[in-house]
């Protein structure tokens, strides 16, 4: 009798355990079966043989059904686009118009266009910056509680910097403070409109970026006006008492049924509220060892800064908004020196924010055509921007300015309405808080230094033409860094792919012979 054999008799006669012998003849063609049934002293046990190659692999471990996947693709999901919609008009109509007060804060505090500049750069660097803080604070306290914060600081702030001694007070009231509110304001506002669409979740975040165009067409005429009348300080207590409303618009700001947020606030009286798919539909237990069904704001993932998608992405948006800003920034005062009114000026920046408006509702509606592609879409429109930005200084006509204005419009549209579908398709829906977050920090750092740098070397040369250059070099260059971005994102998937097949069939092999040299 050979010695597995051997082994199978003792089992089946009691004299060992199955367990003792797991893999019996491990190392050829053909695995034994104990099979034990019965109770007590009378157990009857059996045995069989099957060949190892032919034995049927587990199914694979049973996947957790995210609420992203049942997205109402509408409902209150529509109230959440109008409430981003809001947020957008608000925010960027104050930053797109600070062209308009920066001539008034040149006069009044009298320092160069480099020192002033820092008050709109922090502004915008910190309410993108913000973005990681943002989604952490989220996660802890939930969309509506953030946003209404949020939407409270910036309106104090922004009342308070009127009565600054110098610019460097302004610069941390307005800038920082107030753009930190706003920034706490605005992730809360984006991200919820993503989580509640799925096939319509680029019209949606079409529509709801879009608010930012309204603002800038808007807000342009608008501080104008308020200017005139009231002087830069009036202007800027009816900036901060339009900011209010931002704290009912964080109301309507309500989190998609079946999110953590929203079973955090359910959990105790309602039981699980996740399932599980294989087959069956199981509850699934509300543990902390379960696993988690739609984390809508989740912690802030460090890991994906080990991502080449994530990072190519990252420093093509960290060099968008190098160049983004310093248009609105230095568009009106350049119109002063060409010789134009300061309507003209005003106006400039109103037909970014119209075209800005139209456009990002129309490649909010191509997005989820099936044959077109985002990706390419942005990297192509950000060269074209890029390119006519570098060209500024050379449109002294009114009409070729206002070209130049249209064009840009269009694809700061593209980039702004593309950045959570981009990120979306390339790293996940479930990743998107944290992707978004950290995104907006890369665009916060670069925000902080752009128009400094681009003030910096007006100052030096006498005019702005070495701004210009600046901002169109970084913006064609962040579109032409995207291009092979679809190319890296497959070799990094695949390269997972290979890594956790590697990976399971060392552990399978160490399992085996841990067995089998028992």
């Amino acid at each position: 009798m050979s010695s597995n054999d051997e082994k199978l008799k003792g089992v089946a006669d009691g004299t060992h355990t199955a367990e003792q012998f797991p893999l019996i003849n491990s190392g050829n063609s053909h695995v034994a079966e104990v099979h034990v049934t019965g109770n007590g002293s009378n157990n009857h046990k059996e045995f069989s043989s099957k060949d190892s190659m032919t034995k049927k692999r587990p199914s694979p471990p049973a996947r957790a059904v995210s609420c992203y996947d049942n997205a109402p693709d509408g409902g209150w999901g529509w109230v959440v686009t109008f409430a981003a919609f809001m947020v957008g008009v608000i925010l960027d109509g104050i930053s797109f118009s600070f062209g308009l007060f920066f001539k008034e804060l040149l006069i009044h505090f009298n320092e160069s266009k480099s020192l002033t500049s820092w008050v709109s750069s922090v502004f915008n660097g910190t309410y993108l910056g913000i973005g990681p803080i943002a989604s952490v604070l989220v996660s802890r306290f939930g969309c509506r509680q953030v946003a209404v914060f949020g939407a409270s600081l910036a309106a104090v702030s922004l009342f308070m910097c009127t009565f600054s001694p110098n610019i460097q007070v302004m610069i941390i009231l307005y800038g920082l403070i107030g753009g930190g509110g706003l920034g706490l304001l605005y992730l809360p506002a984006i991200v919820t409109v993503g989580h509640y669409f799925k096939k319509k979740r680029a019209l949606a975040t079409g529509i709801a970026v879009c608010g930012s165009g309204i603002g800038g067409f808007v807000f342009a005429p608008l501080s104008e006006f308020l200017i005139e009348m009231y002087t830069w300080r009036g202007a800027m207590w009816i900036m901060a008492a339009i900011v209010l409303n931002g704290i009912p618009i964080g109301v309507l700001l309500r989190p998609l049924e079946g999110s953590e947020e929203e079973n955090r606030r359910r959990r105790a009286g309602d039981g699980p509220t996740s399932k599980l798919v294989n087959g069956d539909n199981k509850d699934c237990e509300e543990t902390e060892s379960s696993v988690q069904c739609c984390d809508v704001s989740s912690m802030f993932d460090f890991e994906l800064l080990r991502s080449p998608t994530f990072l190519v992405y990252g420093m093509s948006c960290f060099l968008c908004m190098l160049g983004f800003y310093i248009p609105f920034t230095y568009i009106p005062d350049l119109a002063d020196d060409f010789g134009m009114t300061s309507q003209q000026g005003a106006m400039l920046i109103s037909i970014i924010g119209i075209l800005n408006t139209v456009a990002r509702v129309g490649v909010g509606w191509l997005a989820d055509r099936s044959w077109a592609d985002a990706l390419m879409i942005n990297s192509v429109a950000l060269v074209i921007g890029g390119a006519a930005t570098m060209f500024v200084p050379y449109y002294s006509m009114y009409w070729a300015i206002s070209t130049y204005c249209v064009v840009f419009g269009i694809s700061i549209a593209v980039f702004v309405s593309y950045r959570s579908i981009i990120m979306a398709e390339l790293l996940g829906i479930e990743k998107l808080t944290s992707s978004f977050g950290l995104v907006t920090m890369c665009q916060g750092l670069s925000a902080f230094i752009g128009a400094p740098i681009a003030g910096a070397l007006s100052d030096q040369a006498g005019d702005y033409s070495g701004a210009f250059y600046l901002a169109g070099a970084a913006i064609c260059l962040s579109g032409a860094i995207c291009f092979p971005l679809r190319a890296i994102s497959r070799w990094e998937s695949k390269k997972q792919t290979n890594s956790t097949i590697n990976g399971n069939v060392y552990s399978s092999n160490f399992e085996m012979d841990m067995k089998t040299n028992k």
